[in-house]
């Protein structure tokens, strides 16, 4: 019962995104938000009601549905459905058809925020609202245009973090295969004070903390959240050795920015692919976006910013980040190695009264239990007011 399309704006970027499949977009009056359906001969329905002259959007949103296309992700939603009647009273397998469908939405808005631009985000999240607002209901059969999990999908498309040289290598070795983090620390440059240089961050194995004890040692403090693993500096570079990063400089960048316009256009025509796009044909407007955005580079690096040539010798793997963005802390901590073996970390705190207190506050808790004597906690507390 749906009707073809015939919009100028859709038929021109039909052309401009050709697929071995014949993709057809159609409207129809029985939906309310975009959605995509078919193998052999994928369609693309919009709703009846949709402002056709708004093509920012309707781009926005004939990329997410190309992505299904070329993902062939309804060949997916048909296994999960066939699972899910199979199964259909195992609870774990309804939580897998949730988490699936919720993954397949994700890394669409991931993609196509990748081929738009990450100043895109703000339009395709306020898109990907409108769309939910009028959305029409159960289609396990169909890939929707925001099907799943809207607020987790907003926050992961807005969500962003500033680069500082922790997170750079962190993402190296993400990308390598190994999730860990870099961090250094330094002396407290004044005699008499605690200041040390601390750094914290989040990886997928748990919170890691460095810093630097009263001998000038680096410890690095690894809590996943049931159990907490101190390493030193050497346990550390052996377990997760650092990347070595080359670093482009402008005039470097410059002259192979050069040589790739060139390579550029004489591939206009040719076909191309990539694990994000799938298959498709370079065309003059790909070829003057991709141009633009390492001409965006090639700025930001004239401007300061750092962007990897090659990370252990491997030119695929790109990381960058603003020597301006690094800022370190001065703050009031203290390491103390127990009687019984156990390292204890207090603080990071704003003053050293803070830092005494919470010492002191530990010692009167740890005798009170009966795992310290009296001479244990005051040898603790006299040293750190010494410290």
């Amino acid at each position: 019962m749906s009707l073809p399309v015939r919009n100028d704006g859709i038929e021109k970027w039909l052309e401009t995104h050709p697929t071995k499949r014949t993709i057809t977009v159609r409207q129809s009056s029985l939906v309310s938000s975009p959605l995509t359906y078919g193998v052999i001969h994928p369609v693309i329905l919009l709703p009846k009601t949709t402002v056709w002259n708004n093509e920012e959007t309707l781009h926005y949103v004939l990329a997410h549905e190309l992505v299904h296309i070329k993902r062939f992700d309804i060949i997916t939603k048909v296994v999960l459905a066939v699972a899910l009647c199979i199964h259909w009273f195992n609870p774990l397998v309804w939580v897998m058809y949730v988490l699936a469908n919720r993954d397949i939405e994700l890394s669409c808005d991931e993609t196509v925020i990748r081929q738009f631009g990450e100043n895109t985000r703000a339009v395709y999240a306020k898109v990907l609202i409108s769309m939910e607002e009028t959305r029409s209901g159960f289609t396990p059969l169909c890939n929707n245009f925001s099907r799943n999990a809207i607020e987790e999908r907003i926050t992961a498309i807005m969500k962003t973090r500033k680069t500082t040289v922790v997170s750079l290598v962190l993402a190296a070795l993400i990308v390598a295969g190994t999730t860990t983090v870099f961090a250094t620390s330094a002396l407290a440059e004044s005699k008499g004070s605690m200041d040390t240089n601390y750094y914290e961050t989040e990886t997928s194995e748990g919170v890691l903390t460095s810093y630097t004890d009263d001998n000038g040692e680096t410890h690095y403090v690894l809590d996943d959240g049931n159990t907490t693993r101190t390493l030193s500096e050497e346990e550390f570079e052996q377990q997760y050795p650092s990347p070595v990063i080359e670093w482009w400089t402008y005039d470097e960048y410059k002259n192979w920015l050069d040589n790739e316009k060139e390579t550029l256009q004489s591939i206009i025509g040719q076909k191309g692919w990539t694990s994000a796009h799938g298959e498709f044909v370079w065309t003059q407007e790909m070829v003057d976006e991709t141009i633009a955005e390492y001409e965006k580079v090639l700025q930001d690096i004239k401007n300061g910013m750092m962007y990897s040539k090659t990370v252990d010798g491997e030119q695929d793997i790109m990381v960058g980040y603003n020597p301006e963005d690094i800022v370190t802390s001065s703050s009031y901590d203290y390491f103390v190695k127990l009687e019984n073996g156990e390292e204890k970390l207090f603080g990071p705190y704003e003053t050293a009264d803070e830092l005494l207190a919470a010492v002191e506050s530990f010692c009167n808790d740890q005798v009170k239990l009966g795992n310290m004597d009296q001479s244990e906690a005051r040898e603790i507390v006299s040293q750190c007011v010494q410290n």
